[in-house]
């Protein structure tokens, strides 16, 4: 019996590596968290439609979450077609966290695809 390595399918690319203004449009297929350096990660998954950086059309890309995406992508359900801008680093204003950086990102959701339902909340691995 021979064996043959298997590779992910999915495109990563780190927050570190965007550039203010680049986006990704696409569906929104899933979320989780999972274990990493920093704690636990939040993490969300979209069906590329188009993006302004490379990625390929139907491909799944994986999103790291961060506060801003996070709290954003809470109302927004499973098969809305988004479009997620990366803003750039910001420094936040007031609160907890004052005077630290942050990443930056606005959601948009499609007119027709209201966010009507929340997202799952059924992190596998918990």
């Amino acid at each position: 019996m021979g064996f043959k390595e298997v590779s992910s399918s999915r495109e990563y690319k780190g927050w570190k590596l965007w550039s203010e203004g680049d986006y990704v449009i696409g569906i929104y297929k899933d979320n989780g968290e999972q274990e990493s350096d920093y704690g636990m990660q939040q993490w969300f998954d979209i069906e590329v439609e188009e993006s302004n950086f490379g990625f390929k059309s139907n491909r799944p890309l994986r999103l790291n979450g961060c506060g801003s995406l996070n709290s954003k992508m809470e109302e927004i359900g499973h098969g809305a077609r988004v479009k997620i801008q990366y803003d750039g680093i910001g420094t936040m204003p007031k609160g907890k966290f004052k005077g630290k950086d942050f990443t930056d990102v606005k959601v948009f959701v499609a007119d027709d695809a209201a966010p009507t339902t929340k997202a799952r909340q059924d992190y596998s691995g918990l």
